[in-house]
């Protein structure tokens, strides 16, 4: 089972401790890869978490995609090769949609 979070903070008044969190959880559990997404709150009206949305994908791959590989993460240093990393995210999930429709 892999499991990847990807968290990106907004710090909207730096240095205070105010921030957002935005996250990217992807698990794989048997043949389902979940993702789901999420914010999370820390500022002065109180603390939350507003989520986003919730999709399971059946894995009916013959590889496994590569975001559930623990290298894809490893390679990953500078902000610009973070937003590229999560935009592949996001056009796999587009595929996969795309995919389903003509199925």
């Amino acid at each position: 089972m892999l499991n990847a979070k990807l968290e990106v903070y907004y710090y909207p008044i730096y240095p205070y401790g105010n921030y957002v969190k935005s996250v990217l959880n992807i698990e794989k559990h048997g043949e389902v890869i979940v993702f789901e997404r999420y914010n999370v709150r820390m500022n002065w009206d109180g603390t939350g978490r507003d989520d986003i949305g919730y999709i399971e994908v059946k894995d009916i791959f013959e590889e496994a995609p590569e975001f559930l590989t623990r290298d894809f993460y490893e390679e990953i240093n500078s902000p610009e090769e973070f937003k590229e990393k999560v935009e592949s995210i996001f056009e796999f999930m587009k595929n996969y949609i795309d995919m389903l429709n003509i199925l």
